[in-house]
């Protein structure tokens, strides 16, 4: 997977744009090289558990597969794309 970062600061962009928040210069791809992350938040419905992840800078809205989870547990991103235009993003807890 690829990160867009900026050319002039160095700094990892996200949501992905075309020029840096910070400092407005030009974005070139990167591979992104954050293997596993961090619970910030979670919650769920319907035997259905979602969080928010933190993965270096970025943040990620996704369902957590997992029978328990806590705030703080490692995970890892397991399955992301599209569905029917809208992403989605699956983590799983790193044992």
């Amino acid at each position: 997977m690829s990160l867009p970062y900026c050319k002039v600061c160095q700094q990892e962009v996200w949501p992905p744009s075309d020029c840096c928040r910070l400092c407005l210069g030009d974005t070139t791809l990167r591979p992104w090289n954050h293997d596993t992350g961090r619970i910030i938040e979670f919650a769920s419905q319907n035997d259905t558990i979602f969080g928010i992840c933190r993965f270096g800078t970025v943040g990620l809205l996704g369902e957590i597969k997992a029978s328990r989870c806590h705030v703080g547990m490692t995970v890892r991103l397991a399955r992301c794309g599209m569905q029917e235009g809208t992403p989605f993003y699956e983590f799983e807890a790193v044992s």
